[in-house]
Parts: structure tokens; C-alpha cells; sequence
């Protein structure tokens, strides 16, 4: 069972949340991290810490600037990462890649992570 966590409930971490919620085979939510609780939407929230602890995989579905505080800390722990906050590679590609390969994990860029954004909101 992958175990998935998502940091970020706007629009596209609320989506994945709810699509992994109601059941994709193999897949199950470990939990979700929020700045606020009150975003959590009816999800088990875990501090990022935990979060990273509990998933196999951590989708990133906040900010660049959040992105570039927590992605050394998921990579580090050997977790693979799903980036949608792409422009946020530039200048850090280079180093996650290495601590991706270093720790046996790997980063995940969605095809069309952007270009869906008007799809989902609807």
C-alpha cells in the first residue's frame, strides 16, 4: 500500500485528497499538512515532520516557497516527492537530484501540473 501525503489543501491538494480518499486501488492518504487547520477539510492533519514520517510519497501541492523549505527533509528521508510548484526546480534541481539518488527516492513532475489548474476548479 503507498501511503500519501499532501502538503497544501487548496483546490489541487483538496482534489488529490478526496480522489485518493474515495479509493484508488493500492493507494491510501496518510494525512495532510496545513498552515491552517481549519483547511484540513475533514482530513487527518499531521505536523510536516509527521507527515513525512508516515507517507512514501509527499505531494507537494502548496508554494515554491514552501516547496524549498521542506523538499530537503522529504528527499533526505528517503520519501519520493511530487512537485506541482515547478518553476521551483530552477536553482534546486541539481541538488534535490543528488539527494534523491543519494537517499534512493525519487522527484516526480507531473506532466500538465499547471496547465490542469482551470480543469479542477470547476
Amino acid at each position: 500500500m503507498l501511503k500519501v501525503g499532501i502538503v497544501g489543501m487548496g483546490v489541487i491538494g483538496t482534489h488529490i485528497a478526496r480522489a485518493v480518499d474515495e479509493g484508488i486501488p493500492g493507494v491510501a492518504l496518510a494525512g495532510v499538512t496545513v498552515r491552517s487547520p481549519a483547511k484540513a477539510a475533514g482530513f487527518t492533519a499531521l505536523p510536516l515532520d509527521s507527515l513525512i514520517r508516515e507517507s512514501d510519497l509527499v505531494v507537494e501541492a502548496a508554494t515554491q516557497a514552501a516547496l524549498r523549505d521542506f523538499a530537503p527533509s522529504v528527499l533526505g528521508a528517503g520519501k519520493h516527492l511530487m512537485v506541482l510548484s515547478v518553476g521551483c526546480l530552477v536553482g534546486t534541481l541539481e541538488e534535490w537530484a543528488h539527494l534523491a539518488e543519494k537517499h534512493g527516492c525519487r522527484i516526480l513532475v507531473p506532466s500538465g501540473a499547471i496547465a490542469g489548474l482551470d480543469g479542477m476548479k470547476g
